[in-house]
């Protein structure tokens, strides 16, 4: 694969500009835990340790609950935006130089052992990513993305391809995948009833 090296800094990205219109409320900002902690910060919490700088993605509109200054850095989708592809392109626009660990904002399974592994995959691959575990198709809302996959991301979106799943589909050569260690880790909810399910769920695994 010609891809680049694990030497290259890496960035992370939570995207969590979705409109979350079946939820009926903002994604980001549920609370899957006791201590009242958002997803967005959850998140960034998790992804910040090991990244040279986090970031999350959000809509012009957007405010985030328990934003304080010293968090992540905010990143504004243009008003044009075409989903998660112009998030992640807008943060590669701003940080041309680095490497992308792009998660899902409304992931309350997943826990840091789960990054980990990808990381240590990290290698030769221009993207990184688990197979889904419902599908086996690619995850592309927990991967990394090297700089070298970003033209391919904006390749992608030129031809009004949106889906970064389907850009994974469609690079093979380019993309590793890897199974999931933890089957329930990506697991998200978009209704105000899988999110009770979900928060009971993930309130059981922390018990």
């Amino acid at each position: 694969m010609d891809g680049i090296s694990d030497h290259v800094p890496l960035s992370a990205l939570v995207l969590a500009g979705g409109k979350s219109r079946r939820m009926g409320m903002d994604k980001a900002n549920l609370c899957y835990s006791d201590d009242g902690m958002p997803q967005w910060k959850r998140m960034t919490g998790i992804l910040a340790p090991v990244c040279q700088r986090a970031c999350v993605s959000i809509r012009r509109e957007q405010e985030l609950d328990q934003f304080e200054e010293g968090d992540a850095e905010q990143v504004v989708d243009g008003p044009e935006s075409k989903g998660p592809l112009s998030g992640i392109l807008q943060a590669a626009a701003l940080y041309p130089t680095s490497a992308w660990l792009v998660v899902a904002c409304d992931l309350p399974l997943l826990e840091f052992p789960v990054i980990e592994h990808l990381l240590q995959h990290r290698g030769d691959a221009q993207a990184v990513a688990y197979r889904s575990s419902h599908d086996g198709l690619p995850e592309p809302m927990c991967a990394i993305y090297e700089t070298s996959f970003i033209p391919v991301l904006q390749a992608a979106l030129d031809n009004d391809m949106r889906c970064p799943r389907k850009i994974l589909i469609n690079n093979p050569d380019r993309v590793r995948l890897l199974e999931l260690p933890d089957e329930k880790a990506l697991e998200n909810a978009n209704t105000p009833e899988e999110f009770r399910q979900l928060k009971d769920l993930a309130l059981a695994r922390n018990s």
